[in-house]
């Protein structure tokens, strides 16, 4: 007996009660309460484990720490315990054997004898078996010859519930070190099993390859490796395989990555030759591949795509370089084709007779009334902050916070929309290649161009054919630069502004055509898109012109062309196809020129340029006086609005006179003036 109870000292209280539960004999001597000096330094070996309290015996206090079985169906493994209760309960039979403390707001008899804890979903929870056995055990109890056995199993109870009510936060704290602690030992044998592969490999050859692996492939993860056990020679054998499978692997990743990394260099390089030919022909007169196209063109993919030996400099490009405006003629040919057909898809009627045709100025492509518009700019509208123009209406004496129009697209123009070679990056979408990389705000990437994000505008398409109508061209053969050579002025009539002082004279906005379209789709969205122009001709428009020519520029600049300067359509020509390359409005790109690049002074078309395809009408034309008959909604000069409406009023209640109530929702009601 002293051999055994020497050995048991140096066992841990789990290998005792695994020991009591094999023979009777075992168990007599282990549950003995002679015995209590071996669990007590079996429960010393455990580091860190709080003391048995007096209400606990040393085996029923082992049972409840390391036991892994359910106090309930004695499943083994059951991790989980709630040490403030005292019982081990698998989610099975937690479900049934756990109930409230407290049932419609009435406590159990016995209910402040038995451990709770707290449940998120139902309060106050128990055990409900023991709770069942506290309710009979007091029963029993309840008589008063047995007063003194009642006081005593209170007393009992009391006692045990405060133990652990001290007990559970300790252990609960050295449950936590525990775990972290096994957690700690397990990566730590993990580490030493790695070491131990590692070193394998090494003398079959790879440590230079070991060294190159990136992170995201580190062997750790590898199953072979990543198991908390020591690297015998028995297991070598039965992994090396598998290892050496997997060096196979990183060695064909290692060499993707260094020519995937070589073929990067190289584009950076046919980038420089890009953006030479662009910048010695600025402002562009047509549409200019960006980086992602260029690089496509199989005569650059080809020196791209040369051997590793093979150095490849700008000068490799010198080939290209006199071939450029062939190339480059080819690309838009190509796209334009890819446009046309899309455009003849759009339009459907028109596809039978126009599906394969040339692409010449019999397309329907070329016609002004092929407008585009496109989904990105039109889905999600950005914010152009304060706007004064004919669309805001003021409140309180400041204009709207209105969202930017949407862009009207024509052909060729619509070739340079940034939307077609931009998409918006995913999360966690990032990309190293110099071709697609942009560093600006909206998260955009480069990308081939497309003409997917394209839409046909009926709107727009309509308003073009009413004013060409007016104009006196034909719908069907009228291209833009005919139109922009004609350059017509026309007055929206649908915004007059009458005068307090002659009867017949009003002012009116008015728009070049493209301006006009613009004012038509945006302006009076809630109108019906039906509006009134006059056509200014003649001696009318000789004077306007006179008057056009004299009046300001929008901008305080006056040496630049007159497009919309508060839009982003200016780009930086030293970021140009860089990473930093992005729109700008006239005055951040000056400030961005000087902070960024150091020029004070910027020049237009050296420093500084007007994106391709931008809208380049003037901003704002001046009104225009004209000699029209008063409506009779509109009240005359020196006429009070009270006395029209107190009139109406009288005029209501008369039975000789039929009232007849003005349509204020036409469109020639002007709200501003009645």
């Amino acid at each position: 007996m002293d051999v055994l109870f020497e050995i048991f000292g140096h066992l841990r209280p789990l290998d005792l009660l695994h020991l009591s539960r094999t023979t009777k004999e075992f168990r007599r001597v282990l549950l003995h309460r002679s015995s209590i000096s071996i669990w007590k330094s079996a429960r010393e070996n455990v580091p860190d484990l709080p003391e048995c309290p007096a209400s606990f015996s040393e085996p029923a206090y082992a049972n409840f720490v390391f036991d892994t079985h359910c106090y309930v169906c004695l499943s083994p493994y059951v991790r989980a315990i709630d040490w403030r209760l005292g019982k081990r309960i698998c989610s099975k039979c937690s479900k049934t054997s756990l109930v409230k403390a407290l049932v419609y707001g009435v406590e159990f008899r016995g209910n402040n004898l038995i451990p709770r804890t707290y449940s998120k979903r139902d309060g106050m929870i128990l055990f409900k078996a023991e709770r069942e056995t506290i309710e009979k055990r007091l029963k029993e109890l309840s008589g008063n010859d047995k007063k003194e056995e009642y006081n005593a199993f209170v007393a009992q109870r009391m006692a045990y519930l405060k133990d652990l009510g001290e007990l559970a936060p300790k252990l609960e704290d050295w449950a936590i070190v525990k775990a972290n602690n096994r957690s700690e030992e397990l990566d730590e044998a993990r580490r030493d099993r790695k070491r131990a592969i590692i070193d394998k490999l090494t003398e079959l050859g790879w440590g230079e390859e070991i060294e190159s692996i990136p992170p995201t492939d580190d062997m750790s993860r590898l199953k072979a490796v990543k198991q908390p056990t020591r690297l015998t020679p028995r297991i070598w054998a039965n992994i090396k395989d598998e290892m050496i499978a997997y060096m196979e692997d990183m060695k064909s990743k290692r060499i993707e990555r260094e020519r995937k990394a070589l073929v990067m260099s190289r584009k950076r390089h046919a980038i420089t030759v890009l953006r030479e030919y662009k910048v010695a022909r600025i402002p562009f007169i047509n549409v200019m591949p960006e980086a992602p196209d260029f690089c496509a063109f199989p005569e650059v993919d080809a020196i791209l795509e040369l051997p590793n030996e093979v150095e490849v400099t700008q000068a490799s490009f010198d080939n290209i370089v006199s071939d450029m405006d062939t190339l480059i003629e080819r690309w838009r040919a190509a796209i334009t084709r890819k446009l046309a057909d899309a455009a003849v898809t759009m339009i459907g009627e028109q596809q039978s007779s126009s599906e394969g045709m040339d692409v010449d100025e019999s397309h329907p492509l070329h016609l002004a009334t092929t407008v585009f518009k496109c989904k990105q700019c039109h889905g999600y509208p950005m914010y152009d902050g304060w706007d004064s123009d004919e669309d805001d209406f003021p409140m309180f004496g400041m204009p709207l916070y209105t969202p930017r129009r949407r862009p009207l697209l024509y052909y060729p123009q619509v070739m340079g929309h940034k939307c077609l070679t931009r998409h918006q990056s995913r999360w966690g979408e990032f990309t190293n290649d110099p071709t697609q990389q942009l560093s600006d705000s909206m998260e955009t990437m480069r990308e081939p161009w497309s003409e997917g994000p394209l839409l046909l505008d009926d709107q727009a398409s309509t308003a073009v054919r009413d004013i060409v109508d007016l104009c006196g061209m034909d719908p069907l053969n009228t291209t833009p630069a005919q139109l922009d050579e004609l350059d017509p002025r026309l007055a929206c009539l649908s915004c007059l502004n009458w005068s307090n002082e002659e009867e017949n004279k009003t002012d009116a906005k008015v728009f070049g055509w493209r301006k006009a379209v613009q004012h038509q789709v945006s302006g009076h969205s809630g109108r019906g898109q039906i509006l009134d122009w006059r056509l200014l001709e003649g001696d009318e428009l000789r004077t306007y012109r006179e008057k056009e020519a004299e009046a300001p520029a929008s901008s305080s600049d006056a040496t630049l062309p007159e497009p919309q300067r508060s839009q982003a359509v200016w780009k930086c020509v030293p970021c140009l196809d860089q990473i930093t390359e992005n729109t700008h409005t006239h005055s951040s790109v000056k400030t961005h020129l000087q902070f960024s690049h150091s020029i004070t002074e910027p020049e237009l078309n050296r420093d500084y340029m007007q994106m391709y395809g931008s809208d380049a009408e003037r901003a704002e034309l001046p009104r225009i006086t004209l000699t029209m008959d008063r409506p009779d909604h509109v009240f005359k000069p020196g006429e009070k609005a009270m006395s029209r409406l107190e009139m109406d009023f009288f005029d209501w209640f008369s039975p000789m006179h039929d009232f007849d109530m003005p349509d204020y929702d036409s469109d020639n009601y002007d709200s501003g003036d009645y």
